[in-house]
């Protein structure tokens, strides 16, 4: 669904044709402009002006766009976008705002593509004019009324009026139109010349509003998040950053930083795929927003600003369709429908895997450990080494216990199974408790196994049960020979 300026949507098998040109126009459009200027800054002067003949509107590399307005009026377009800042062609960090029909900001990359476009369009042959100008623009669809149906102008800062393009009819030959350019400044103007240039110079004025209109969702950089609430069929999923920067979802159970982090950034570079509506209470029962969203997210920043995301669930000829409304904006957004996995993760996608955190290991000062259930020994760390503090051992390692912690911090979870008994057949292999150096406890957990090194089964201090990885249930010390000094081979 394409909605024209105005907010009213256009025909969907027109809007496929439509779309479907305009992808193939984008991606003309973006080669050529991207080589006119890639081309045009290593040339040297001579050959740059020699160059500059054959376009459109010849440049200089310091200019800088004011403002640009788009009309095709068969199209129902008339747009305008005027630079906030930095707008030289060249420049990527230029910024714009799409002024008329609306106020929102613009998508950048667009306008520069658009804009570069249009002026570096390769005048494929000039035709001088004799006679009554006016008799003659109109045989080429080029009248003083056909002018206004169609038409770009390109305002820069420097100049006192606009370049204003006007497209006209089909050539003759080849897949290009005839244009007609009105060039700033008395002495230049009225220059009896139609211009051919490629076609698909017409085809990238005739986008809609949507095109032009700023594509990224949300207005923070993933380093701002500092919580976020995220509701779907599964539940709810709740993290909070604490000031160390590690994500938790809850004050006992943390979050793997790295699943997260992925998670923010993913939603930080999430585009709107197309604006559909600026009007959500008028045409909210078209895209299915009476009822209550399918996926809805909140997110909290470090300055205290919020943000929140409705996503509904709409079938369309059978297929699935995501539309979106932000907060308390009017517009409606269609989203890529690839986001519902995104917004359909369970709490375990984000749940820390592994038994203890790097932090964590650096901080565990005591270690309390029984084996089979029956050989219990405790480990102390004094001035950077470990010592025996209670059990008994023949040649005790030292280098043992933290190879140990090692092999834990290396162990993963594979999967919460919940609050569920140990299956059948397997006996408790270890049990660990660590604490830091003021004797406060970091963690507790007991390995189960069937000492053959199948499947090995782990129980959380919070009672849940967890399935660990292949090859991590086995690697954790469960004989007391694995603190022992492995004894130097005789000699002969």
């Amino acid at each position: 669904m394409n909605v024209q300026p105005g907010g009213s949507p256009v025909n969907s098998k027109s809007a496929g044709s439509l779309k479907t040109n305009l992808v193939l126009a984008a991606v003309l459009a973006t080669l050529s402009g991207f080589a006119y200027w890639y081309e045009f800054q290593k040339k040297g002067e001579r050959e740059k002006a020699s160059e500059a003949k054959t376009k459109l509107i010849a440049l200089k590399e310091d200019q800088e766009l004011e403002s640009v307005k788009i009309v095709d009026k068969e199209k129902n377009i008339d747009i305008e976008m005027r630079c906030a800042e930095s707008c030289k062609l060249s420049d990527p960090n230029a910024k714009w705002q799409i002024t008329s029909p609306i106020a929102f900001k613009a998508d950048e990359g667009n306008v520069g593509t658009f804009a570069t476009t249009i002026a570096s369009a390769t005048i494929q042959e000039t035709l001088p004019v004799e006679g009554d100008l006016e008799t003659k623009l109109k045989d080429y669809g080029l009248s003083k009324e056909s002018r206004e149906q169609r038409k770009v102008a390109l305002k820069f800062k420097s100049d006192p009026e606009p370049y204003t393009v006007y497209l006209g009819d089909a050539a003759a030959v080849g897949d290009n139109i005839y244009a007609y350019l009105d060039r700033p400044g008395a002495e230049t103007k009225g220059q009896n010349n139609i211009f051919i240039i490629p076609g698909h110079v017409r085809t990238t004025i005739q986008r809609d509003l949507s095109y032009w209109r700023a594509k990224r969702i949300f207005p923070f950089a993933a380093s701002e998040v500092r919580a976020l609430a995220l509701k779907n069929q599964n539940g709810r999923v709740v993290l909070n950053r604490e000031k160390d920067g590690n994500w938790f979802l809850s004050a006992t159970k943390p979050a793997d930083n790295e699943a997260v982090d992925t998670f923010v950034t993913g939603l930080v570079f999430m585009n709107a795929q197309e604006y559909v509506s600026d009007n959500k209470r008028k045409d909210g029962a078209k895209f299915g927003l009476a009822g209550n969203p399918k996926y809805s997210l909140d997110v909290k920043l470090a300055d205290g600003r919020a943000h929140s995301l409705n996503v509904h669930e709409v079938l369309e000829n059978k297929e699935p369709k995501l539309y979106a409304t932000l907060g308390d904006k009017d517009f409606v957004i269609e989203l890529d429908r690839t986001h519902a996995e995104k917004f359909g993760k369970k709490e375990e996608a984000f749940r820390f895997r592994n038994l203890i955190t790097t932090a964590e290991k650096s901080l565990i000062k005591k270690v309390q450990v029984t084996l089979n259930s029956k050989d219990r020994f405790e480990f102390q760390n004094e001035a950077d080494a470990w010592k025996l503090a209670s059990g008994k051992l023949d040649g005790f390692d030292p280098a043992s216990v933290d190879q140990a912690l090692t092999r834990i911090g290396a162990a993963r979870v594979a999967e919460f199974l919940g609050k569920k008994p140990v299956p059948g057949g397997n006996s408790e292999v270890s049990s660990w408790k660590l604490f830091d150096k003021e004797g406060k406890l970091l963690r507790t957990f007991v390995i189960y196994g069937t000492g053959d090194k199948g499947d090995y089964y782990i129980k959380l201090s919070t009672g849940e049960l967890g399935k660990l990885e292949r090859g991590s249930g086995s690697a954790i010390p469960s004989k007391p020979e694995s603190f022992q000094k492995v004894p130097s081979p005789a000699r002969k």
